[in-house]
């Protein structure tokens, strides 16, 4: 389900009580624009979320480092283990 775009500003009408007279016709204005606040506006919401920044890249770095040792240690080990043996020769004697 995909968001409907933004549509034009909306429009206020404001008449006064004593707009009696038939000669007078209210005015269509303009709503000013609401002033947008962000979480880095308010300092303790913008400490908090510099903290989560932190500690997602960290958790970021944890999960590379141990991907890469992982690759590391599989790589040092794969030639070790069990080799296959050549065929059997009976002995003699």
């Amino acid at each position: 389900m995909a968001r409907k775009p933004r549509g034009p500003p909306v429009y206020s009408v404001s008449a006064s009580a004593d707009s009696v007279s038939p000669n007078q016709t209210a005015k269509l204005i303009t709503t000013p624009e609401p002033v947008t606040i962000t979480i880095d506006d308010v300092p303790e919401f913008a400490e908090q979320a510099k903290q989560q920044k932190q500690a997602s890249q960290m958790q970021m770095y944890m999960q590379v480092f141990m991907v890469c040792g992982l690759v590391v240690s599989w790589w040092r080990g794969r030639n070790k283990g069990k080799k296959p043996k050549g065929p059997r020769t009976p002995p003699t004697n």
